[in-house]
């Protein structure tokens, strides 16, 4: 457009590149004073048996933040000896602290998997219906595999997609947490 076709807009002639509203400075935080933060968070909403297992939630909330600088990603298991215990409120909380949360209950692998193609924390409620015997163990090993591969940046998990059934540019590594009881065995899903 020519400059005596441009539409007359009051200020458009003084909007010099000199007086272009600039764009804000990105925001400085304080690592420690929002770690507190978190921690007060999680303190408020959920009973854990001691301090040290806030900070631990607190410090895993941070990290799937920061999950894709890091090759291996840790797991989080809420365990208790009882029923009823507080475990998926924990999850919840944190959960919602954590990165682009997926809470799942009783979810296929293909489900999960076709969910991972961005980022996301996988928190997997009721883990000891899934994992809970070794028949149901045994009859989960699709999901075992996915948890596991998981674990360590660049180990695939292998499937087709779409009416070609090619395999996707990439392979999921979310971090992972699952609550369970007593009705669990004492081994993670992700233990060998």
């Amino acid at each position: 457009m020519s400059q005596s076709k441009r539409p007359s807009v009051p200020g458009f002639a003084t909007l010099t590149p000199a007086r272009v509203p600039a764009v804000p400075a990105p925001v400085r935080l304080d690592g420690d004073a929002l770690l507190e933060r978190v921690f007060d968070v999680i303190a408020r909403y959920t009973v854990q048996p001691s301090a040290h297992a806030y900070v631990a939630l607190a410090l895993y909330a941070a990290y799937t933040h920061a999950a894709g600088v890091f090759d291996y990603a840790p797991r989080l298991l809420l365990t208790s000896a009882e029923k009823r215990s507080g475990k998926t409120r924990t999850m919840e909380v944190v959960g919602n602290l954590c990165h682009a949360p997926l809470f799942a209950a009783n979810a296929t692998v293909a489900a999960l998997f076709r969910s991972l193609d961005t980022p996301r924390t996988v928190l997997f409620d009721e883990a000891d219906t899934i994992f809970g015997t070794k028949i149901k163990a045994e009859q989960n090993e699709d999901l075992r595999g996915l948890i596991n591969a998981g674990f360590q940046r660049g180990t695939p998990v292998l499937r087709t997609v779409g009416p070609n059934h090619t395999p996707p540019s990439s392979t999921p590594s979310p971090p992972w947490s699952w609550p369970r009881s007593d009705a669990c065995p004492t081994r993670s899903p992700t233990a060998p």
